[in-house]
């Protein structure tokens, strides 16, 4: 099937970027600071 979506020029991702952007918080980082914040917190989860 990923030879095909991408003969077809079709992304072959495993998801949806829109279900990503939902379920990720990294990807609606809206800063550097943000994004910092976010994996320093991750890093004592």
């Amino acid at each position: 099937e990923v030879e095909r979506l991408r003969a077809a020029g079709a992304p072959t991702l495993p998801v949806r970027l829109a279900d990503e952007l939902a379920a990720n918080p990294f990807l609606r980082a809206a800063s550097a600071e943000e994004f910092a914040r976010l994996r320093a917190a991750k890093d004592k989860f």
